[in-house]
């Protein structure tokens, strides 16, 4: 059998990478982060406010000194400070097309892998910040992991994120059950990160995505395969998926097939803008996420 069926998408040292990856990014930039990525209402709404004692460390520098612990203090011999934890943690919900149109890809990867490589970089970054992290799979049999916190927790999701490759043939995403879901299901203040691609999104679900946004903090990341960006290097080739085999024999060819995705790319463009979403495009070669891809840039 195919090993793209069989095997995970990613192996166990890539996946440590791209989650200490964000992480590193996260510690660095927390506050352009949440900035380039936020959208809706509630830009920065947690579910609740108020901390609660967590613990007891050693003062260091930079603390405040009124969380100083001073009868702790005097009983150990050493400065302790009071350390505090949210009563809530803001949820972060990655929705993951892993659909049949995901799996397919020209250079380097299949779409379905770089949306599992940009999902564990993002985890990366949300984790870092303590943020409750959940996902929805969006496959045959959609999978939806509630928000949680933890390492445990982050490992069960890595390992649904990266797990074998969809089948080549199933049906179309039935975005409005999605979304309809996601609207019940996901509080106000939440961070929604959707990424796909888009395949079977239309003006249809316009209503849908402004709902969802209004109340949450929403953001969407289009992945894209080189050959759908610029389709120059089909000229010659046959295309084979699943039963059906197209031969691309002529400029005429080329011009359709770049058109095509141009205009498919500017209909969801449009549809995200007047849905108050931002989107970005990720392209299934780039190797390295950077914080420029949060603003929108694009780099092969």
């Amino acid at each position: 059998m195919n090993s793209l069926v069989d095997q995970p998408l990613l192996t166990p040292d890539e996946i440590a990478q791209l989650i200490a990856s964000g992480a590193a990014l996260a510690s660095q930039v927390v506050g352009q982060i949440n900035q380039r990525l936020n959208s809706g209402a509630n830009k920065a709404a947690l579910l609740g406010s108020g901390t609660e004692f967590d613990d007891l460390r050693v003062f260091q520098f930079g603390d405040d000194p009124r969380k100083i612990d001073w009868r702790a203090s005097a009983r150990s011999q050493e400065r302790l400070v009071r350390s505090y934890r949210s009563e809530f943690q803001q949820p972060l919900q990655l929705v993951v097309d892993r659909n049949s149109t995901m799996r397919f890809g020209t250079k380097k990867r299949l779409k379905v892998t770089q949306a599992a490589r940009l999902s564990l970089w993002l985890a990366g970054i949300y984790h870092q910040q303590d943020y409750a992290l959940g996902a929805f799979l969006l496959e045959q049999n959609a999978t939806v992991f509630d928000s949680r916190v933890g390492d445990d927790w982050l490992n069960l999701l890595c390992e649904a994120l990266v797990s074998p490759a969809p089948p080549s043939q199933n049906s179309a995403i039935n975005w409005d059950a999605v979304l309809t879901q996601l609207v019940s299901d996901t509080p106000t203040g939440a961070k929604v990160i959707l990424i796909s691609d888009f395949r079977s999104l239309n003006s249809d679900h316009r209503a849908l995505l402004t709902e969802l946004s209004e109340k949450r903090s929403l953001s969407a990341f289009l992945i894209s395969d080189p050959m759908e960006r610029d389709p120059k290097a089909l000229l010659g080739r046959d295309l084979i998926w699943g039963p059906k085999r197209f031969c691309v024999d002529d400029q005429e060819s080329i011009a359709r097939i770049h058109q095509a995705y141009s205009n498919r790319l500017l209909e969801i463009q449009d549809l995200m803008s007047q849905s108050g979403i931002p989107l970005i495009e990720v392209c299934s070669s780039l190797d390295q996420f950077t914080l420029s891809l949060l603003g929108g840039e694009y780099h092969e």
